[in-house]
């Protein structure tokens, strides 16, 4: 073996340390799998319909009246048509990053269990993107959108749980993570809480998801994984 190719003693050494990925096997797989096929089925309908929709509302910008903007963009040589477009293809493009890059997570490594909650956590992110004033137009939507909204932000606070190996480390974060997701979570798909309390709440989820991979960096994590966080 040429001896610039050899494994170092380092290497070695970090490979122990690191635990593997955790990977997903037989029905658990199907399964898996199968739950995210329907989630991003709902994600994808959902996106599509409000794209849709985004274009039977006139434009606007929060704090200006619609002839005062139509007045603005005329001193600019503008249209309001070309600004529409504008506007929504610079948001398109950003979502449909999101929603991309999480289709492609999935096609590479789906057998793994942080990849698929990652890949869900961009692709509905992505997907939600335009769906804030889809329930205003189309009522009928509220709860598909609600019920999005919900598998998003607990996919991205699953996320800062398991990160970067895909367990619940200390292992009292899987009950943490349920009981959050039953109390703060669940509640707001029929009764959507106060915006002060949606904001408390906020910040206590994901403030308490940043202390845990503090944690993780400071008393778990290997060397791999600190490189890695």
């Amino acid at each position: 073996m040429h001896p610039s190719r050899a494994p170092s003693q380092s290497a070695l050494a970090l490979d122990r340390t690191s635990p593997a990925p955790v990977l997903l096997r037989g029905r658990t797989l199907v399964m898996a799998q199968a739950v995210w096929m329907g989630v991003v089925t709902l994600a994808l309908i959902i996106f599509a319909v409000a794209i849709v929709q985004q274009f039977s509302v006139p434009v606007s910008i929060r704090g200006w009246p619609a002839e005062a903007l139509q007045a603005a963009l005329s001193q600019l040589g503008l249209s309001v048509g070309f600004y529409t477009v504008y506007r929504f293809m610079m948001e398109f493009v950003i979502a449909l990053g999101f929603v991309v890059l999480g289709l492609w997570l999935f096609w590479r490594r789906s057998s793994e269990w942080m990849v698929l909650v990652v890949s869900l956590s961009l692709v509905t992110f992505g997907a939600n993107w335009f769906s804030d004033d889809l329930p205003a137009m189309l009522p009928n939507w509220a709860l598909p959108v609600a019920l999005l909204e919900f598998i998003t932000w607990n996919c991205f606070g699953l996320f800062f749980v398991l990160f970067p190996d895909g367990r619940f480390v200390p292992h009292w974060t899987r009950e943490l993570w349920i009981g959050g997701l039953v109390l703060l979570g669940l509640p707001q798909l029929f009764v959507p809480l106060p915006p002060w309390l949606d904001l408390v709440s906020f910040v206590a989820v994901f403030g308490g998801a940043a202390a845990l991979q503090v944690y993780r960096y400071r008393r778990v994590s290997g060397p791999v994984q600190r490189q890695q966080a």
